[in-house]
């Protein structure tokens, strides 16, 4: 007799629903058990070598709905982020000889200024300046635009290593 799916693969409870990267940040449980296809490691492969080598560092993600690109996301925002567990957990998620590079990039002493932002019908400025106002707070009452906002943080902290704006 034939066994059902269900008898023989489980799904982890946190993969039964949506990423929404602005409330999974910071939650190592919620990319604990992510394995990285090989399509993604390439990706990253691809994403590390032009880091490191290039002065290309903005970079758009696209694929079918249900891919693994929010829990992808989720996984290097959690790598550069500042909560130890999380980016443990992270560096063990995203380990391989393929995406070292870019792991390495990510993985340093300070750790980034992450702002994860999920897209919804609203003003994406308005989006990306609540996102700050909890990252960086000082910043929040500046009449600076966001773009100067970012600017000015990636050229004048010493707390962080960059900025890491994901936008999901």
């Amino acid at each position: 007799m034939s066994k059902r799916l269900s008898e023989v693969v489980q799904v982890e409870r946190h993969f039964l629903r949506s990423v929404n990267i602005s409330l999974d940040f910071g939650r190592p449980d919620a990319i604990d058990g992510y394995v990285l296809q090989p399509s993604a490691q390439k990706l990253l492969q691809i994403v590390g070598n032009h880091l490191n080598n290039t002065q290309q560092k903005a970079f758009t993600w696209t694929g079918p709905y249900g891919g693994g690109k929010s829990l992808l996301a989720l996984s290097v925002a959690s790598l550069a982020g500042d909560e130890e567990e999380v980016n443990q957990t992270a560096q063990t998620v995203l380990a391989s000889e393929q995406t070292q590079e870019f792991v390495d990039y990510f993985a340093t002493e300070k750790s980034w200024l992450v702002l994860p932002v999920t897209g919804r019908r609203a003003d994406i400025s308005e989006e990306i300046e609540s996102a700050l106002a909890d990252g960086y707070p000082e910043l929040s009452k500046s009449k600076k635009t966001i773009v100067n906002k970012l600017k000015y943080i990636a050229e004048h902290n010493t707390e962080y290593e960059g900025v890491l704006l994901i936008v999901d």
